[in-house]
């Protein structure tokens, strides 16, 4: 997956513009893989060459986030879709923040 990654990065480095279909097969990869720390420099790749994907593929890739225990990345693509105009559907928000105080209950328990 970081293989074609790469190769989509030096193509844009060289002045190149990768297809959505470059970057469609990007995230297939990502999400097969899956590799949550990947996610958010592949969203904001594509986002930078002005490809948007349809909400049902960011909801799975925040849902996938959280399945693997991976909040930070969820919060960090939340909050980039967040940033480019993109809105995050209420619940798929409500499932982060569900996730988010869960940790910060069982942290308060842990130090009490």
């Amino acid at each position: 997956m970081f293989f074609f990654f790469n190769d989509i990065i030096q193509v844009i480095e060289l002045g190149g513009n990768p297809t959505i279909g470059d970057c469609a097969m990007i995230w297939r990869a990502a999400i097969k893989a899956p590799l949550p720390s990947a996610f958010l420099k592949i969203l904001q790749t594509t986002h930078s060459l002005g490809y948007v994907f349809g909400s049902q593929l960011y909801d799975e890739i925040i849902l996938l986030c959280l399945d693997l225990g991976e909040l930070d990345a969820a919060i960090a693509i939340v909050a980039d879709l967040e940033t480019s105009g993109i809105t995050v559907p209420d619940q798929t928000l409500d499932r982060v923040i569900s996730a988010r105080q869960m940790i910060d209950i069982a942290v308060n328990d842990v130090t009490s």
